[in-house]
């Protein structure tokens, strides 16, 4: 297993800061699937260590919280993928893929993710280990171990020999860039305010390689690709251009009273009040104008669902996304657009107005080849 500490090490990180990795395998294959973001981090109030405060995050996306965006680039193709707004993501996919129950394993715990918020209050106050000698109690801060949803933790063999592994020979050094989230994006709660914050120690970006038999193999990668933009008012007419080739595009909402606001979540998705007809428009790959019109609000699910399914989120399922009231649009294009040269034109007819508008999260999915 490899173990990568930042370029720009030093002893503690906060919101802004990033977390510059470059993984070096000369004569390997990096397994793909296989990369880990761990770490340790503290959640402070006035500089001290949490007690009674009403402090937390996401439980359905823990860890990743922390996390604002994610860049990877190889040396020899350059960058593949810049994710941002990358803890919405996780909301968005959690909300249709899990069900409370689906929290307590241990492949979730290692996340900080759990069933409730109330759980994550408590966590975030600390570890303390059972005492072993009288008067002896320690709080330490929080380890972490993330499995992150990008194009490295995406990939599958396109060549049918499930030879999962890029070759340096083929990628160079691949240099992975994480951005730390702001505080209010991060955690919300009561008590949150302006002396609130957090440290991460120890970050370090693991994987596992084998060595390079020369084997020539074909891999494909989900990327993904986000962009935001605001509804405010009862006919809102969208567009939106990307730099991504898109198969599918899913969008979660929140108020924006709330956005990044220190008593609500900030990934929350959020149903838009009684929309009553959806209209997506784009050109296809001959430039024939597509559209798509949906009335129904069985149908707005069902197209929700259908998106995901197409990112990749095969679990994906209506009564989860119910459950979870994890509310959302989308549409499945049928074949890859380009973005970059089409634009996608989204209009929507509901109950919003100019007094309460809502921000709208386009989260775009697409595959590369490498």
């Amino acid at each position: 297993m490899h173990s990568v500490i930042p370029e720009n090490s030093k002893s503690s990180y906060t919101e802004y800061n990033l977390l510059d990795f470059v993984c070096s395998f000369p004569t390997r294959k990096m397994l793909t699937n296989t990369c880990r973001l761990s770490f340790d981090v503290r959640v402070l109030q006035n500089n001290v260590v949490l007690s009674t405060e009403d402090i937390k995050f996401s439980s359905a996306v823990g860890g990743h919280n922390f996390i604002e965006g994610i860049t990877t680039q190889l040396a020899s193709a350059g960058q593949i993928e810049s994710l941002h707004n990358y803890p919405r993501q996780i909301s968005m996919v959690a909300g249709a893929t899990k069900d409370i129950n689906d929290y307590n394993n241990a492949m979730m715990a290692c996340e900080l993710r759990s069933s409730d918020e109330i759980y994550t209050a408590i966590q975030l106050r600390g570890e303390t280990p059972k005492q072993r000698v009288a008067n002896s109690a320690v709080n330490l801060d929080n380890s972490v171990s993330l499995k992150p949803m990008f194009c490295l933790n995406r990939a599958t063999s396109a060549d049918g020999s499930g030879d999962l592994g890029v070759s340096y020979a083929k990628s160079g050094n691949v240099r992975v860039t994480f951005q730390l989230a702001r505080f209010y994006d991060a955690l919300f709660g009561a008590d949150v305010d302006a002396t609130t914050s957090y440290v991460i120690k120890n970050p370090r970006l693991e994987f596992l390689s084998v060595p390079d038999d020369g084997v020539k193999n074909a891999l494909q990668m989900r990327v993904s690709h986000s962009i935001t933009q605001v509804v405010n008012s009862s006919l809102s007419n969208l567009g939106l251009k990307a730099s991504v080739i898109a198969d599918a595009c899913s969008v979660s909402f929140l108020q924006q009273s709330r956005q990044s606001q220190p008593q609500f979540d900030n990934t929350a998705c959020e149903q838009l009040p009684n929309i009553s007809r959806l209209d997506f428009n784009w050109n296809n790959s001959t430039n024939q104008g597509v559209t798509y019109t949906i009335k129904d609000n069985v149908e707005i699910a069902q197209r929700y669902l259908e998106s995901l399914k197409t990112a990749g989120h095969n679990a994906a399922s209506l009564p989860v996304i119910s459950a979870n009231k994890n509310a959302g649009i989308g549409v499945t294009f049928g074949i890859p657009i380009d973005l970059s040269k089409t634009m996608l034109n989204v209009a929507i007819t509901s109950e919003v107005n100019a007094a309460r508008p809502y921000t709208a999260s386009f989260l775009f999915s697409g595959i590369i080849n490498l």
